[in-house]
């Protein structure tokens, strides 16, 4: 990321390079502690216990008239990448036909260390929606991740972001996490205005059609009846 200057890639020596503005380390600095000098004003003039907002180190800076500090905002931020974990398909990524399948996204809060404005900062990254896509036309947007099936009689039972397919067959999974952030400013966490929307890697789902037949007995003594037969 590049704060306060651009950014190009270099070539080979060609006529089209041209020159890395180098960021204004003083101008930098000078807006991050303004930033942080407003969240403790909000802090103050908000807290009903002020003995909470802690102030900035060193002393307040008021912003330039050039500086041009503006809020910082998700974008800010998506080169932090966070983690967007795995969809998990239950059982073995593979499901019965009009029986449910479960599907569980597994991103969960974490934090990330980095640099902003030539400061060190933690992010901290919370999906608060996922959005599933079934493959077969099915959508569904929610705030819960979803649950594993934890033993054998939890299988086939249907959770909040399980599917029953209609017709057997290959389909394509997909999971869109929505994520919040904020950024740890030294007098606490502060939320990032906006949200970042990540896919998890897709998954195959292959769905079967199960058929019940009655025999003679078993397989072993009539091995021509129907649902014996290779």
């Amino acid at each position: 990321m590049v704060i306060g200057g651009s950014e190009t890639t270099p070539g080979q020596g060609g006529p089209g390079d041209a020159a890395i503005t180098p960021i204004d380390e003083e101008a930098a600095d000078r807006a991050w502690r303004s930033y942080l000098q407003m969240l403790y004003d909000r802090c103050v003039a908000m807290a009903e216990d002020q003995t909470q907002c802690v102030p900035p180190p060193g002393d307040p800076v008021e912003p330039a008239a050039d500086d041009a500090i503006r809020p910082i905002t998700i974008a800010d931020l998506a080169s932090f990448t966070p983690a967007v974990g795995e969809l998990v398909v239950q059982p073995e990524n593979w499901g019965v036909l009009n029986i449910p399948t479960n599907f569980v996204a597994t991103a969960t809060d974490h934090v990330q260390q980095g640099t902003l404005l030539g400061q060190p900062i933690e992010v901290r990254w919370r999906p608060v929606a996922f959005t599933f896509d079934y493959g077969d036309g099915a959508v569904m947007s929610t705030s819960d991740a979803g649950a594993m099936w934890q033993s054998g009689d939890d299988d086939w039972t249907a959770t909040s972001t399980s599917h029953e397919y209609g017709a057997r067959g290959g389909y394509t999974a997909t999971v869109t996490i929505t994520f919040e952030a904020d950024i740890a400013t030294g007098t606490g966490w502060a939320t990032v205005p906006g949200t970042l929307d990540l896919a998890a890697p897709a998954e195959p789902v292959q769905v079967f059609e199960v058929q019940t037949v009655l025999t003679r007995g078993d397989c072993i003594e009539y091995p021509n009846d129907p649902g014996c037969s290779p």
